[in-house]
């Protein structure tokens, strides 16, 4: 085996098992950094307006988007998909690193983790779907 098989076996080991952190990193990472990307996240769902990332060549439908120099606006079913890409993100996080780090609800967060494992996965699923279909 090489050196490096070990590494990956190693890091998939820490994965698998709950973070090490404690108390801090789970108020850190669950609630401080996920709290506002749940809410970013819902409100570009919910509004369908998103700011994100510049992605794409910024003239799709004939018109000229609102455009920063690294940040474009979204709008319509792109921007509720990447709002629901983004609220998945937070639930793992939050999963993850606080309900981990509960007595009461250590032994549900794998299962929230699950949950928002898959809603990541069709969120994506839904946003290469509606990028694709609107750039190209």
């Amino acid at each position: 085996m090489f050196p490096h098989d070990e590494q990956l076996y190693d890091l998939a080991a820490d994965i698998a098992g709950p973070p090490q952190g404690g108390k801090p990193e789970g108020w850190i990472y669950g609630v401080i950094f996920a709290g506002p990307l749940a809410v970013y996240g819902l409100y570009c769902l919910l509004t369908q307006q998103a700011w994100f990332f510049a992605i794409g060549n910024g003239f799709a439908n004939n018109r000229v988007p609102r455009r920063g120099p690294f940040f474009e606006e979204y709008d319509g079913r792109l921007a509720a998909a990447l709002g629901l890409l983004l609220f998945a993100v937070a639930m793992y996080l939050h999963f993850r690193f606080f309900w981990s780090q509960s007595r009461r609800l250590v032994r549900y967060y794998e299962i929230g983790q699950l949950l928002a494992i898959l809603l990541f996965l069709s969120g994506l699923a839904w946003w290469i779907y509606e990028f694709a279909r609107k750039f190209f």
